[in-house]
């Protein structure tokens, strides 16, 4: 059986905000290409996470890109430029949506139709790091918006690989924090920037 698709995030690759990333999550390993404009990217090793980095962003017209993932059927998606050369700029905000598709999905429902520039998670994506049922349920209700509009989501605990382990006290336990510098499976496809951080 193929791998299945959970979902395709494009996020912010550099600080400038000039290059781009554009990552899919899958059940399992696969090969996949982006034409992405003029250009074209290979990912020949088989993967769970296949990212492509170093896109450069759309300035005055849409890009238009071809996701090939083996086993797949093709994506293909135009992504807007980051800001409008005119007009105003169009953000969606939202966060907390841990709590099942339901809500997320309503809320995704209105983006779309909204149609955002720029998509700003503030966090609380699932219960904890490792809850993968509510990862692939993020993923799933996400893609048809994460996957043509720029998103940028903090780094909240369960994105920095803090456990469900929570003291009396309600605080998160120290111990449950991953060392400093590691990168969880999930932070690298939830469209998490590296400079991003929950404050």
């Amino acid at each position: 059986m193929s791998a299945q698709l959970l979902g395709v995030v494009l996020s912010f690759a550099s600080p400038d905000g000039q290059q781009l990333a554009l990552t899919a999550s899958l059940t399992g390993a696969a090969t996949a290409s982006l034409d992405w404009g003029q250009l074209h990217y290979e990912k020949s090793e088989a993967s769970e996470v296949l990212s492509f980095t170093s896109l450069p962003v759309p300035t005055s017209t849409p890009t238009h890109y071809r996701l090939h993932i083996a086993g797949q059927p093709v994506i293909e998606e135009w992504v807007k430029p980051p800001a409008p050369a005119e007009g105003p700029l169009r953000i969606a905000t939202y966060g907390d949506n841990r709590d099942g598709p339901g809500p997320h999905a309503t809320l995704l429902a209105q983006m779309v139709a909204a149609d955002p520039h720029l998509i700003v998670h503030t966090g609380d994506v699932v219960r904890y790091n490792e809850d993968e049922a509510g990862w692939e349920s993020y993923f799933t209700t996400t893609l048809p918006l994460a996957r043509r509009s720029n998103m940028v989501a903090s780094e909240s605990e369960e994105m920095i690989g803090r456990k469900s382990g929570r003291s009396k006290g309600g605080g998160v336990q120290p111990s449950s924090m991953k060392r400093a510098g590691s990168k969880t499976r999930w932070q690298s496809v939830s469209g998490v920037a590296p400079w991003t951080r929950m404050v």
